[in-house]
């Protein structure tokens, strides 16, 4: 098994390939470290909302992330298959709460 990258000994060339630092290079913030940035993962076949990078090898990224029912899970997907990568920002969050209150109360006052 490989060791987890060490980015402070990583050449630029190496880098290009690393998600982590990617992240960290493209926020504002830089005293949050990678395992606190909400993502949005996406792959050929899967997506994978509200992921949290927990480790990253050469070509492998493990990641925690919210399953449907609610339940954290983990998974570690071979980087080859990765189609994007989104931040998932606050105003993401707030507008499908929103999104979830309008549906509710439109089928509510229904029943009223």
């Amino acid at each position: 098994m490989e060791e987890p990258i060490d980015y402070s000994t990583m050449s630029d060339d190496k880098m290009s390939n690393s998600y982590s630092n990617m992240l960290l290079n493209g926020i504002q913030n830089q005293n949050i470290k990678v395992q606190d940035i909400p993502l949005i993962i996406n792959t050929v076949d899967m997506s994978y909302p509200l992921a949290f990078i927990d480790y990253e090898e050469s070509n492998v990224l493990g990641i925690n992330y919210t399953s449907e029912d609610g339940t954290e899970r983990f998974v570690v997907i071979n980087k080859k298959y990765i189609v994007d990568v989104e931040i998932l920002y606050q105003q993401d969050i707030d507008i499908f709460a929103s999104d979830d209150k309008d549906n509710e109360t439109e089928s509510n006052t229904m029943y009223q």
